[in-house]
């Protein structure tokens, strides 16, 4: 199939060519689905640009639209071995939970993944969407722009500036809490072996536990100690972090019971007053720490990728 879809784009670019001879235009072809795989024969024009739709955000398994089992890097690094006009549209596919405001941070994976990239020679890169949860996903998000901007760049270094200047004397509790996040981010996406977080929902709490979230505030608390001292910005911060922990534990335990009426054919209704209840905290927190996460995306209607976590009560069950 991408035999015959590099055919295609070729007749396509030459005609580009033909009809503007002084133009420096492009024709660009998606590497999606049955065409992520490198063509067998065929080889993209010099003014043919392909355009990686492929998913190893922080998760590389098989690619299952793949006949031979290949997985979405192997599939990149075949496009690169054919041509040079390679970019990369990642669907981010919310493993651990991108879409739905979770802290999905594979920030040592994503390091990975730049190092990869850079290697195959890419020219660009579009991500399908990032999301703008600012306090559980901040630390990926900047070590995304910082390598996007210069790939050569040391991502564990770039962490450390984010968290040396971002919170001053509290910098190493904060990057011991990322570091947290990460490794039980990890352990759970790996456990489920899949890239979207709403296909194993009920797992969840075997990783965000009461032990999780304990650790995670008492290395908060020290945290917020060693900046008590310090300019307020940094305190400020650190506050802000707490928001992004806050609305993970209120949004599993929100989930818990959600889980729990559905499964009772919506007869338990003391689940469902203690769901509306941890919506109505997570209501809450949104009004104290406006900017925390992309709040217009999360429970109501507007995107249902991320509705289907945690439903708006004032909406599902009004």
């Amino acid at each position: 199939m991408s035999d015959r879809h590099v055919t295609f784009v070729n007749k396509v670019a030459q005609k580009l060519k033909d009809k503007y001879p002084d133009e420096d235009y492009y024709a660009l072809m998606l590497g999606y689905g049955n065409t992520r795989s490198a063509p067998l024969e065929a080889v993209p024009d010099d003014n043919v640009i392909i355009n990686m739709v492929t998913g190893f955000w922080g998760f590389d398994g098989p690619d299952k639209a793949s006949l031979i089992g290949t997985t979405h890097g192997e599939q990149m690094a075949g496009w690169a071995e054919v041509t040079k006009n390679l970019a990369w549209r990642p669907n981010s596919g919310s493993p651990g939970g991108f879409f739905q405001g979770l802290p999905d941070v594979p920030l040592s994976k994503m390091i990975e993944n730049f190092q990869f990239l850079a290697e195959c020679d890419i020219i660009g890169i579009y991500v399908d969407n990032v999301w703008e949860h600012w306090a559980t996903q901040g630390p990926l998000y900047y070590v995304l722009a910082q390598l996007t901007w210069d790939p050569s760049k040391d991502g564990h270094a770039v962490l450390e500036d984010y968290y040396r200047r971002g919170f001053g004397p509290a910098a190493d509790e904060i990057k011991s809490y990322w570091k947290l996040m990460e490794e039980t981010r990890n352990a759970f996406v790996d456990a489920s072996g899949s890239w979207r977080v709403r296909n194993h929902y009920d797992e969840l709490p075997e990783f965000y536990d009461d032990n999780l979230f304990s650790r995670a505030e008492e290395i908060l608390d020290r945290a917020a100690n060693q900046a008590a001292d310090a300019p307020e910005i940094y305190s400020r911060r650190a506050a802000f972090v707490r928001a992004g922990l806050d609305y993970t534990r209120l949004a599993v335990e929100g989930r818990v019971m959600i889980d729990r009426y559905e499964a009772s054919g919506e007869q338990d209704m003391q689940a469902k007053e203690k769901a509306r209840a941890k919506w109505e905290e997570i209501d809450k927190l949104r009004q104290e720490h406006p900017l925390a996460l992309n709040w217009s995306s999360l429970g109501g209607n507007r995107s249902p990728m991320q509705a289907d976590f945690l439903p708006s009560i004032s909406t599902r069950w009004r």
